[in-house]
């Protein structure tokens, strides 16, 4: 959501005295993505997308409930900014109802350091679970590309899955305990900065629990 608007935005033009230089497409950009070639990934050493052979992949699922149709959708990117390589993994979900409504929901979004890609875990920079940002420790990490490469898989056999579900047994839904008692804690701890108000308490997530 905001990174993939973000490395889409062009600046706006500055006037100049001498004729402007016509530029590719990448070059004005600055920063841009395009759709990953998984097939020569292992080549580099990155093999934690080893199986998946498409970049991205949709599946829908109708609910004889009420009549709509849920989908889920992954799409994964090759990015350059400022020079540097990035994967942007994005996952997302939707719901057509009966009155012809769309609902989207965004699932997850990854983004990696390719220089680091090699070992996923260590290069995930940025986790968004349901749009809301995650704190990382290393277990977060590992849970949350496991959650994406199983919701991944089940895509590509066109099976929809409950996300939630999915992220709820992988310990990562915004709405478990652990993760929504830290988001809770940290807007408090936030505010209180803002305000000059010493906590005295740490607002960094543990990274020596015990849970797997």
């Amino acid at each position: 959501m905001g990174y993939r608007n973000e490395i889409y935005r062009v600046a706006a033009p500055v006037e100049k005295t001498t004729p402007p230089v016509k530029k590719s497409l990448p070059e004005a950009l600055g920063s841009f993505c395009v759709p990953a070639i998984l097939k020569d990934w292992p080549s580099r050493g990155w093999v934690a997308f080893e199986g998946i052979e498409r970049a991205e992949h949709s599946a829908t699922r109708a609910n004889t409930k009420d009549a709509s149709i849920d989908g889920l959708s992954y799409s994964v990117h090759h990015c350059h900014e400022n020079k540097q390589e990035k994967i942007f993994l994005r996952l997302d979900s939707w719901c057509y109802d009966k009155f012809s409504e769309t609902t989207d929901l965004p699932v997850m979004e990854c983004i990696f350091d390719a220089a680091g890609f090699n070992n996923p875990v260590k290069a995930l920079e940025s986790l968004k679970v349901m749009a809301r940002p995650i704190p990382l420790t290393e277990k977060v990490a590992s849970r949350a590309i496991n959650a994406a490469l199983f919701l991944i898989n089940q895509i590509n056999t066109e099976q929809v899955p409950d996300f939630e579900r999915v992220l709820e047994l992988h310990r990562i839904h915004p709405g478990t305990a652990r993760i929504a008692g830290y988001l809770d804690h940290k807007k408090t701890s936030d505010h209180a900065g803002e305000s000059g108000i010493d906590t005295g308490q740490n607002t960094g997530m543990k990274s020596n629990d015990n849970d797997d």
